[in-house]
């Protein structure tokens, strides 16, 4: 049998923590799981990640990424209410839930963990402004519907003798910024919608079922589009 590569060798280790992290969840997960599974000693494994702190970040920072790229692949080139639609029927459409117990398992044991709270509050970042970018997609659609309903009517907040050449350019500067301020609120409320609704899902026997949590978060992000971004 050939000798494994490095690369592959790591890639190994990788998969065999990531299924020990989704089926045990973080805390309960460790080095032996993974030893045990590839037929490994620890030796071996720790020649890749020093330490079992290293390795479960990994872990957490690759299947974050993995979902972040996924939900951009199925937004990517869709009209924004519609992509928006795709992120409330993404985010109900997790087997078992598993994914989402990682993400707020590494959130809780990120007070704890230098190295995954760096991991979280990057990929908060990344999350945050995924769902921003899309906000500020659908703000500036709603707004070209409205200008075509009611053509010559612009509310920009200059005073009437604000005009010139220069009055195109300033309302569009001073809307984007007002949009992406807006956005930015709009998402850190949508993301945190997420969170909790996710939370409630992962109880046993939870009232908050997944077609309840869909609904719920197309709603607010309706009353988001419709009243906080464009109010």
């Amino acid at each position: 049998m050939p000798r494994m590569s490095g690369a592959d060798r790591r890639r190994q280790i990788i998969e065999a923590a990531t299924q020990a992290v989704l089926q045990r969840g973080l805390a309960q997960a460790a080095t032996r799981d993974v030893t045990q599974a590839i037929g490994v000693g620890t030796g071996l494994l720790h020649h890749y990640f020093p330490s079992w702190a290293e390795l479960r970040a990994e872990v957490v920072r690759l299947a974050v990424r993995r979902e972040i790229d996924e939900l951009k692949g199925l937004v990517a080139g869709v009209p924004a209410p519609e992509a928006l639609d795709r992120v409330a029927d993404w985010m109900v459409e997790d087997e078992d839930m598993r994914h989402w117990r990682l993400w707020l398992n590494a959130q809780d044991e990120a007070h704890r963990d230098d190295l995954l709270a760096g991991v979280m509050n990057a990929a908060l970042k990344d999350w945050h402004g995924l769902i921003a970018e899309l906000m500020i997609r659908g703000a500036g659609q709603g707004d070209e519907k409205a200008a075509k309903a009611n053509p010559g009517k612009v509310e920009t907040g200059f005073p009437p003798g604000f005009a010139g050449k220069q009055r195109p350019r300033a309302i569009e500067h001073f809307e984007e910024k007002r949009n992406c301020s807006r956005a930015e609120a709009a998402a850190w409320r949508l993301t945190a919608l997420m969170d909790g609704l996710a939370a409630a899902m992962l109880v046993k026997g939870s009232v908050v079922t997944p077609e309840m949590a869909r609904a719920l978060l197309k709603t607010q992000i309706g009353l988001e589009l419709g009243h906080g971004l464009r109010a």
